[in-house]
């Protein structure tokens, strides 16, 4: 399922600044200049720059497990609540958001929208700020384009 609210970037922006992402001491997600994201769940650390996906434990220098993505350069990050890691790429060729379980096994992608920003409320909706005057909302565990 996929909603569109109007007002671009700048609720993108508030759903950060509002708590719809409850981790602390992180760059906004999309920031330009920020080139890897991080975030913690559940003491385990995932970690995305360049075409690598990384999970951690936590206070760990080596990764318990690591992903090449080849093509997908990662550039935003969000973990669902239940541990899902979402993950956006840079490629305007070919814009994907990666949907990866705890072990970072790929569970689905949604092609087409090249993401600015990613959040994952409490419930597991998936809000895509694309900066095209628009936010995507998709709900748990879909990937279709319409509600």
């Amino acid at each position: 399922m996929r909603a569109v609210l109007r007002g671009g970037c700048v609720a993108a922006a508030l759903l950060v600044g509002c708590g719809a992402l409850s981790f602390d001491s992180q760059p906004p997600i999309g920031v330009p200049g920020v080139m890897s994201q991080s975030r913690e769940l559940g003491g385990l650390l995932y970690v995305g720059g360049g075409t690598r996906l990384s999970e951690y434990a936590s206070g760990q220098t080596k990764p318990v497990r690591s992903l090449k993505l080849g093509y997908n350069d990662v550039c935003e990050l969000a973990l669902g609540s239940s541990g899902d890691a979402f993950a956006g790429n840079c490629n305007p060729s070919y814009p994907v958001i990666s949907v990866y379980d705890r072990q970072l096994r790929l569970l689905r992608s949604i092609i087409g929208l090249r993401a600015t920003a990613l959040a994952v409320d409490r419930f597991g909706y998936l809000y895509v700020a694309t900066c095209t005057h628009d936010i995507s909302v998709f709900a748990p565990g879909r990937v279709s384009s319409r509600i």
